[in-house]
């Protein structure tokens, strides 16, 4: 694993991007998230790796899909998923436990049985969530409590 944004974008060629916006035009994350902007794109969180934000901590590396759709339209042959799933990992290392362990639960309903799942393994060793009694209502059950 890479130590650095730097060595991660070089790894998955973001220097070769183009800023052609195919990737921002093919991205599902449009349709599903309503505040969706150019800021948590594809082609904005490349902008700001090249410009060298820390992107570690902007929360636009959490709202990727990983579905790979940018990276098959991509004329330059950026390689986005294996950016963020890399940034990911990076992030989580220097992050607490207490936060790698709720990014790990998050990632778990999100994202199960796909590669950041896969790869996260190794961080859920030893975690758990804080609260683990939750468990949904049977079906054509009342709940309680409300109005």
């Amino acid at each position: 694993m890479a130590d650095t944004v730097s060595e991660i974008a070089s790894q998955c060629d973001l220097f070769l991007c183009v800023e052609c916006g195919k990737c921002v035009a093919a991205c599902p994350m449009t349709e599903i998230f309503k505040d969706f902007s150019y800021e948590i794109s594809p082609r904005g969180m490349i902008e700001k790796t090249l410009m060298e934000f820390d992107v570690l901590t902007d929360i636009g590396i959490w709202f990727c899909l990983t579905c790979d759709v940018c990276t098959e339209i991509c004329p330059a042959g950026v390689r986005y998923r294996d950016f963020v799933e890399g940034v990911r990992q990076l992030a989580l290392g220097r992050a607490s436990p207490s936060t790698a362990s709720s990014v790990s639960v998050v990632a778990d309903s999100f994202y199960p049985g796909t590669l950041w799942n896969t790869s996260m393994s190794s961080w859920k060793t030893g975690l758990s969530p804080t609260n683990t009694s939750l468990s949904a209502p049977a079906a054509g059950s009342t709940i309680s409590g409300g109005r």
